[in-house]
């Protein structure tokens, strides 16, 4: 007999693959490739010590229609219906490429989510939606829950160099040049899956405690709203940095869930090493 609901998502959510496969979300893989085509392997730390050398441009490119039909057919083996959830589509043709495999399988009950969000952002909704799977919620109920959350998602990034980012086509020339000469840092905002500068800072310690400052207020915003939240750090191998943050955090709202992980090659390619996500989640019961 199959199951009522499946999930899948992209490799962008950044969630551990220990805990994907325990929990039997299906992961369809984002590629990182170099200009010559060559892919990427190397994944957390290893990753980052050849980011850290490598000179080149880093190509992402978004998962093929075929790999969503597989990726379907396997769930479909054994649920009912999916829920497919993935990186915003503002910034990605993941999604239109889930949408278009969900249009050949028309046979197949598949409810398509634009999380507007990437990383720990997306990763934690994930988690979401399979929490309300696992208390046995409807499909509609669980995909209402969902986009009643994705608009007060909040997602930043603390950038400790503009170079990956202007490699990547994320801003350009000029603004890399200003933000080295005055060494400010900056701290980005998602908003309809949108990245956009919201403050900079002059050396990595003052952009990190504004990020905090930022994040501790919504917290406590979110508390007032919502049952529960969920905050995310993720980490360009920056694991000291991390913890304090999460110390801090906890220093203020004890027994806060916290998720720690690494920012995968998806995003650490444009993003660059020491990079920090910061994300918030509300939580329904």
């Amino acid at each position: 007999m199959k199951g009522k609901i499946g999930l899948v998502t992209d490799g962008s959510c950044d969630l551990p693959l220990e805990l994907t496969e325990k929990l039997g979300i299906e992961v369809v893989a984002v590629h990182v490739n170099t200009e010559e085509g060559e892919p990427i392997l190397l994944k957390e730390r290893p990753f980052y010590e050849f980011l850290r050398t490598f000179k080149k441009r880093l190509f992402t490119s978004q998962p093929s229609v075929g790999q969503f039909v597989t990726a379907y057919e396997k769930v479909s083996e054994i649920y009912s219906s999916i829920i497919s959830i993935h990186l915003t589509a503002a910034r990605s043709g993941t999604f239109q490429s889930a949408v278009i495999a969900k249009e050949s399988l028309p046979r197949v009950d598949i409810s398509i989510i634009d999380s507007k969000s990437t990383s720990l952002g997306l990763g934690m909704l994930v988690l979401e939606a399979q929490k309300h799977i696992n208390l046995g919620k409807k499909k509609e109920e669980i995909i209402e829950i969902i986009n009643s959350i994705i608009p007060r998602i909040k997602t930043y990034a603390v950038l400790d160099t503009l170079e990956f980012a202007l490699k990547g086509g994320r801003v350009d020339g000029l603004k890399l040049f200003l933000g080295s000469l005055l060494n400010l840092k900056p701290i980005l905002q998602v908003n309809n899956g949108i990245p956009m500068v919201i403050k900079t800072a002059r050396g990595r310690k003052k952009v990190l405690d504004k990020a905090f400052n930022i994040l501790i207020k919504d917290i406590e915003k979110s508390l007032k709203e919502w049952p529960q939240v969920r905050v995310g750090l993720a980490h360009a191998d920056a694991q000291e940095a991390v913890k304090q943050i999460k110390e801090r955090i906890l220093s203020l709202i004890p027994d806060l869930d916290i998720m720690e992980t690494y920012v995968g090659p998806v995003l650490g390619a444009h993003a660059g090493p020491d990079a920090i996500g910061l994300f918030l989640v509300p939580s329904t019961n």
